[in-house]
């Protein structure tokens, strides 16, 4: 037989007994959520392509941005100055598989301004433990212009970019 007094002790004793609430150490930060990425394409560094990006949340799900190259080593000059608009359908901005419309207007030294939209797809990784590193790998399409469906490298960023989350 059971003695209900014991069990009412032990049953307080569970209830007012220290517990630790908090799911993290106290030595762990909080995860930083960045807001915007500065990124370049190094690979096109290598050739004399002076290039960056950069990307801001406006939403759970979006980011807007500016991109833009500058090529002095090659005949004829060339200049590329892009905007964006991307969705990031798993609704966490600057990270994982998104979508995007973009807007351009290239020129070279012997060409007027030509004028451009295209859309592109990519995923994004935020890396390191402050998620402050931004890798990027993307195709993109400009509307109108010859060439493989989604591997069209855009003149202003390339396939592939790397950057710095904050």
């Amino acid at each position: 037989m059971r003695n209900p007094t014991i069990l009412m002790l032990a049953g307080l004793l569970i209830l007012v007994a220290p517990t630790r609430t908090d799911a993290q150490d106290e030595d762990t930060p909080a995860p930083v959520v960045p807001k915007q990425v500065v990124s370049t394409d190094p690979l096109w560094l290598r050739y004399g392509w002076l290039n960056g990006e950069y990307e801001r949340k406006i939403g759970r799900a979006w980011t807007s941005g500016v991109s833009g190259s500058y090529s002095a080593f090659n005949t004829p000059t060339f200049s590329y100055v892009n905007l964006m608009l991307r969705y990031y359908p798993h609704r966490a901005a600057l990270t994982g598989f998104y979508v995007g419309a973009t807007a351009s207007g290239n020129t070279t030294a012997n060409r007027p301004i030509r004028v451009e939209a295209g859309y592109e797809l990519g995923y994004a990784w935020l890396l390191g433990p402050k998620r402050n590193i931004s890798l990027n790998l993307r195709g993109a399409r400009p509307y109108g212009v010859p060439g493989p469906a989604l591997l069209f490298p855009r003149g202003n960023i390339g396939v592939f970019s790397v950057g710095f989350a904050f």
